[in-house]
């Protein structure tokens, strides 16, 4: 699929601390530290309190949260490519050791490779490692193929099928696959609800284990369907433009893929 194709860059949070749940019963408190795991597509290093992106960037909820934890500042995606990259942090094995969208199968899906990796018996992934201490819950996109994968969670949480919002066989007007679109009010972001049930999730949850949960936000890869307040934080701003001669130093594959 045409949306799979751009290098993705994992944003990986693990908040190990403590979260505190509205219960209606306190000794129904979790033992033990919660986890936190938030994947965002696409989104690089490119946050404020880098300081990384070369353009005007607003992200204050991500600098509340890098404020108060331990942050790593020189980190890689293992494989430049969505498929490859998910499959290396969740399955933890490496890229040459799984073969999937690495390789000679980075631009597609291949249901025999990709099923000799994620149906074979002999291989754990992170939420089934972590469910004999931790209730496993996910919403929006931490796997590959998310929806393939909901077996291997306690409990699953909105996932959107993104290609439901754009036409894989017709790029847009300047012959990108971005779609943008302004979202007003009420219209539909695939991103809040995710986040909404995430959060949700947290203040509800009532059990005696402490939790493993990851979400995954589309934004921004693509397509660009951003709410109007979103957008109107960058009014007259001007987006940074690629230099000549930015991808001298990337492998021909790489290039051959951009």
């Amino acid at each position: 699929m045409l949306c799979w194709t751009q290098a993705m860059r994992l944003l990986l949070i693990l908040a190990l601390t403590t979260m505190y749940t509205s219960t209606a019963n306190a000794d129904q408190q979790p033992s033990g530290r919660n986890i936190l795991f938030i994947a965002v597509d696409d989104l690089r290093n490119w946050l404020n309190y880098t300081g990384e992106y070369p353009g005007p960037i607003y992200t204050p909820n991500i600098d509340d949260l890098a404020a108060q934890s331990t942050r790593y500042r020189n980190a890689y995606v293992p494989v430049p490519k969505c498929e490859g990259s998910r499959t290396s942090i969740m399955l933890g094995i490496s890229p040459p050791n799984h073969g999937y969208g690495f390789g000679d199968h980075i631009y597609y899906y291949s249901r025999p490779v990709y099923d000799a990796v994620y149906r074979n018996p002999a291989i754990t992934s992170l939420p089934e490692a972590l469910s004999s201490h931790y209730y496993t819950a996910t919403a929006g996109k931490i796997f590959a193929f998310p929806h393939k994968e909901t077996d291997r969670w306690h409990e699953n949480g909105p996932i959107p099928w993104m290609p439901d919002y754009y036409n894989i066989l017709q790029p847009g007007p300047d012959g990108t696959y971005f779609y943008a679109q302004e979202l007003m009010e009420g219209d539909e972001n695939p991103d809040q609800d995710i986040a909404d049930w995430a959060v949700e999730f947290i203040e509800t949850y009532d059990r005696s284990e402490p939790f493993f949960l990851a979400v995954g936000f589309n934004l921004p890869h693509q397509p660009w369907r951003v709410p109007s307040w979103a957008y109107s934080m960058y009014h007259g701003a001007s987006a940074p433009v690629p230099y000549e001669g930015d991808l001298e130093d990337i492998p021909d594959k790489g290039v051959e893929l951009a």
